[in-house]
């Protein structure tokens, strides 16, 4: 899960930008469980995070404007399914791939694609990290 991101001073003048937490609900409205999404203010890498097959909705920080700086709370109803990796882009500079058919990718209702349709793990392109 992609995030919106945070700033974060280690030292002085050294920046970190950890993925924000983030909740997933289950299909009746029920927290399922909160993300922290990094492991230490220096970790700028999403977490890996297994969640049983289901309808879900991600409660997330976003940062969609033009310089990443604005972040807005959204909701996004994901499917997760067996065996598959699901990835949700929240940050404002993820562009999708131009020579990837566009039926690969899931669409907020304003039409921003936000990550990819489930894959399955043999499938994953390489050097992609993941999410949840």
């Amino acid at each position: 899960m992609y995030s919106a991101v945070e700033t974060r001073e280690i030292g002085e003048n050294t920046f970190y930008y950890p993925h924000t937490g983030y909740s997933l609900y289950t299909a009746s409205g029920k927290l399922w469980k909160y993300i922290p999404n990094h492991i230490s203010d220096e970790d700028e890498c999403p977490a890996l995070v297994t969640v049983p097959a289901g309808h879900y909705t991600v409660k997330a920080l976003a940062n969609f404007d033009v310089w990443g700086t604005v972040a807005t709370t959204v909701l996004v109803p994901v499917v997760i399914q067996e065996d598959k990796l699901t990835e949700l882009h929240l940050e404002s500079d993820w562009k999708a791939p131009a020579n990837i058919s566009t039926n690969a990718f899931v669409y907020l209702p304003g039409g921003k694609p936000v990550g990819w349709r489930s894959l399955p793990a043999n499938l994953i392109p390489s050097g992609r990290a993941g999410g949840s």
